[in-house]
C-alpha cells in the first residue's frame, strides 16, 4: 500500500502547486542554465552547463533540439524533486506506520494510521511545496542525496533497531535476501543522480548525513557504513574529475565570471575604460546607475575588494551576522528544527539524550563552519535537519503524542503564510516580465540593455517553450555577463565594447531593471558589503 500512497500524495501535492500558484526560479544560476540548454537567446541549445555535469547538459540540449516544445530544464528539476520526495515519503510512512486491518473480506488492506498520514502531509506542506515553488538545482541535488542515503540506511541492515543487523553481516544478508540488491541499486542510483545534478550539493548533504547516521550503528556496521560511503564518494569524485577534465575552457571561465558578476555587475565599465573613452560628466551620470549594489561607477580597486570578499572566509562577527540573517529569512525552518530537537530531548530516555545532544552539536558545528564561508544557502539545509531529526525519532521510536497537534497547527500556519507570500512575489515577477516582453515586441528594432542584473528574467520561463518569443533584443548586465549568451547577443548587434556603443549608437537604449525590492532582497540575502570610502 505504501508504494502507491507515497506516489499518490506527491502527485497530488505537485498537481495542486502547478494549478494554484505562480512559479519562478530560486536563483539566476538556474536562468543561465535554462538559457544555455534551451538556446533561449541564441537559438542553439548548448549542453555546456556551468554548474551541473555535462551528461545532464547534453541530455537537456538533445531534448530541446529534438522536441523544442516543453521546457525540459524545469521539468528536469521537478522530476528530481518529485522522485526524491516519493522515496523520502515512502520511508517516513513505512517506518512510522502500524498496519491496521480495515477490511476482513477476501482482500485484506493495510492503511497507515491517520496520524501518520497527517504527519506526511505536513512534511510535504512544510518543505516539498517550498522546493516546488522555487525550483533550484542545488536543492534538487540535495533532496536526491538525502533520499539515497536514507534509503540505504533504512532498507539495508544498518540500523540498530533491526534484529537482522545484530547477528549477521551486511554481505551475508545480501546473499540471503535478494531484494536487498534492489534497494541497494535504488539508493546508489539516487546518489549518482545527485552528484550529476551538482557535485558540491552531494558533498554537502553527505557531510551532514553520513556521520550522524553512522553514529546510530554498532561498531561492525559503522565501519562498513563509512567504508561504503567513502567508496561511493570516491567513485563519484572520479566521475566529476573526468567531467571537469573534459569541459571546454570557456565553460570554466564562464563559471567564474558568473560568480564575479553577482557583485561586479558590468565589470567592463571600470574607471580606466571611462577615462580612455573620454566620457563626459553627463555620461558618468548616465553610467552611475549601472552598479546595483551602491549605484556608483566602481574602480578596479573596488572590483578586487568585492571579488576577494566572496572568496575569503568571514570574520567571527561577520559570520554571526550572516548566520542570524539566514535564520531571520528562514525562521519557519529554524522553528521546525528547534521544536523537533526539544521534542527529541524531552521524550527520549536518558541514554538516548547523549545521542541527541551529539547530533545537535554536530549540526551546530557544521552550520557554524558554513557561516564562515560566503553565500552559504542555509535555507537548503534546514529541511534536511528536520528530516534528520525525523530519522532519529524513527530509530528510537520517540513518542510525539503530546506535541503532535500543537506542532501541526503552529507549523502549518507559519508555512501557509510563507507559501502565500512566495506566491505573491512570484506573481509580481511574472507580471513584470510580461510587461517587459510586451514592450520589447513593440520595439524590436532596438537593443535594450537592462542595467543592474538579470532580474527581468526572474519570471521568464514557462511550462511551454516557444521559439518565436525569443528576446534577442534584451541584454542583461549582471549574472550572464561574459557567458556565451552575453557574447552571442553582442555579436548579433555588431558590438565589440558595450560601454562606448551605448553612447554612440541610437539603436541601443539603457533601461532600468524592474523590481527594485528584489535587488534589495538579494543585497540583504547575500550580505554584500561595499566599502563606500574606496576611491573611484
Amino acid at each position: 500500500m505504501t508504494r502507491y500512497l507515497s506516489f499518490i500524495l506527491n502527485v497530488l501535492v505537485f498537481g495542486v502547486v502547478l494549478a494554484t500558484t505562480s512559479l519562478t526560479f530560486e536563483t539566476n544560476d538556474d536562468v543561465v542554465s535554462f538559457f544555455q540548454t534551451s538556446g533561449y537567446l541564441t537559438g542553439q541549445p548548448d549542453g555546456r552547463l556551468i554548474f551541473s555535469h555535462r551528461w545532464v547538459g547534453e541530455i537537456l540540449a538533445w531534448l530541446y533540439g529534438a522536441l523544442p516544445g516543453p521546457n525540459w530544464y524545469v521539468w528536469y528539476l521537478y522530476a528530481a524533486l518529485v522522485l526524491s520526495n516519493v522515496l523520502i515519503t515512502k520511508l517516513l510512512i513505512e517506518n512510522n506506520a502500524q498496519a491496521a486491518v480495515i477490511s476482513k473480506g477476501k482482500y485484506w488492506k493495510l492503511l497507515p494510521p491517520i496520524a501518520i498520514l497527517s504527519a506526511t502531509i505536513v512534511w510535504n506542506l512544510l518543505f516539498f511545496c517550498t522546493a516546488l515553488l522555487r525550483p533550484q538545482f542545488t536543492i534538487a541535488a540535495m533532496w536526491l542525496g538525502a533520499a539515497g542515503w536514507f534509503w540505504l540506511f533504512c532498507k539495508l541492515p544498518f540500523r540498530d533497531d533491526l534484529e537482522k543487523s545484530l547477528t549477521k553481516s551486511v554481505m551475508s544478508w545480501l546473499r540471503q535476501d535478494k531484494s536487498l540488491f534492489k534497494h541497494f541499486f535504488i539508493g546508489i542510483g539516487a546518489l549518482l543522480v545527485s552528484g550529476l545534478v551538482r557535485w558540491q550539493a552531494f558533498v554537502g548533504i553527505s557531510i551532514l548525513l553520513v556521520p550522524v547516521l553512522g553514529y546510530y550503528m554498532k561498531a561492525p556496521m559503522r565501519r562498513f557504513w563509512f567504508g561504503f560511503a567513502g567508496i561511493v564518494g570516491l567513485l563519484l569524485y572520479l566521475n566529476e574529475h573526468l567531467n571537469q577534465q573534459n569541459q571546454p575552457l570557456e565553460t570554466s571561465i564562464a563559471y567564474q565570471m558568473a560568480i564575479d558578476a553577482v557583485v561586479n555587475g558590468p565589470n567592463n565599465l571600470d574607471s580606466i575604460t571611462i577615462k580612455n573613452k573620454q566620457f563626459t560628466a553627463n555620461d558618468l551620470n548616465l553610467l552611475q546607475g549601472w552598479f546595483w549594489v551602491d549605484k556608483t561607477v566602481f574602480s578596479p580597486k573596488k572590483i578586487i575588494h568585492l571579488s576577494e570578499g566572496i572568496r575569503q572566509w568571514r570574520t567571527p562577527n561577520q559570520s554571526l551576522h550572516h548566520l542570524m540573517s539566514s535564520v531571520y529569512y528562514n525562521w519557519p525552518h529554524v522553528l521546525v528544527w528547534l521544536l523537533v530537537g526539544l521534542g527529541l530531548w524531552k521524550y527520549s530516555v536518558k541514554y538516548q539524550r547523549k545521542q541527541v545532544l551529539w547530533v545537535g552539536l554536530w549540526l551546530c558545528l557544521l552550520l557554524g563552519a558554513l557561516a564562515m564561508t560566503s553565500r552559504t544557502p542555509f535555507h537548503v539545509l534546514f529541511p534536511f535537519v528536520a528530516l534528520l531529526a525525523a530519522a532519529v525519532s524513527i530509530v528510537h521510536k520517540t513518542d510525539w503524542t503530546k506535541l503532535r497537534w500543537p506542532l501541526v497547527i503552529l507549523l502549518g500556519t507559519s508555512q501557509m503564510y510563507a507559501l502565500y507570500h512566495c506566491h505573491l512575489k512570484n506573481s509580481a515577477y511574472t507580471a513584470a516580465y510580461q510587461r517587459n516582453v510586451t514592450h520589447l515586441k513593440q520595439n524590436s528594432t532596438k537593443l535594450y540593455v537592462v542595467r543592474g542584473a538579470a532580474f527581468p528574467y526572474e519570471g521568464s520561463f514557462s511550462w511551454w517553450y516557444k521559439p518565436q518569443e525569443q528576446l534577442h533584443n534584451l541584454l542583461p548586465t549582471g549574472y550572464l555577463i561574459h557567458t556565451p549568451l552575453y557574447n552571442d547577443i553582442l555579436r548579433q548587434w555588431n558590438i565589440d565594447n558595450l560601454a562606448p556603443a551605448l553612447l554612440q549608437r541610437n539603436d541601443i537604449q539603457l533601461v532600468d531593471a524592474p523590481m527594485e525590492a528584489l535587488q534589495r532582497f538579494y543585497l540583504e540575502k547575500y550580505q554584500l558589503k561595499v566599502d563606500l570610502n574606496l576611491k573611484k
